[in-house]
């Protein structure tokens, strides 16, 4: 499996290693883009510079998604599972945000204002318990439906075609 498929297809299966390396090799390139954003940049040269960052950032977002999903895959969920979480985070954001706001006012959403840093920590709070969870979480010792189990890189092949396919125990009548 080349190193491309691994960032990029989201088939198969990547375990708590894998994860960790590719979190980490991820954490330093995203400090690598903030420092060379904050790298003196005069205003003129980083009109140039700034969509190059931006699509640098949709790429680790992407190569991000792909490798939580094939960690879903590891421990036997589908994908889809992202999106739940995903909804139930923005749901869980909005009960938050709206709770402090009506507790204590705006001075939840103004930056400057330990309240707004309060509500920035409970809004993230899922994130990160889902996040160690994923880290932490054993995989699926045996083949499942999203592949075989991952190899020594951490991560494993796409299954091949009609994988997970179920097979009828008796052929259905004509």
């Amino acid at each position: 499996m080349t190193v491309v498929r691994w960032l990029f297809d989201p088939r198969g299966r990547a375990d708590r290693r894998g994860l960790l390396w590719l979190a980490i090799v991820l954490l330093a390139l995203q400090g690598a883009l903030f420092g060379i954003l904050f790298s003196g940049l005069t205003m003129d040269r980083i009109g140039i510079v700034t969509p190059l960052l931006v699509a640098a950032k949709l790429l680790i977002l992407w190569v991000s998604i792909v490798a939580v999903i094939k960690r879903l895959h590891d421990v036997g969920l589908s994908g889809i599972w992202m999106l739940v979480g995903f909804g139930g985070w923005s749901l869980f954001t909005t009960i938050v945000a709206a709770g402090m706001l009506m507790v204590v006012g705006l001075d939840a959403m103004r930056p400057t204002s330990a309240h707004y840093w309060t509500t920035m920590g409970l809004s993230m709070l899922p994130v990160v318990v889902l996040m160690m969870w994923l880290h932490l979480a054993p995989g699926e010792r045996r083949p499942n439906r999203f592949g075989v189990p991952p190899g020594p890189s951490g991560f494993g092949p796409a299954p091949s075609f009609g994988w997970g396919r179920q097979q009828l125990a008796v052929p259905m009548a004509a």
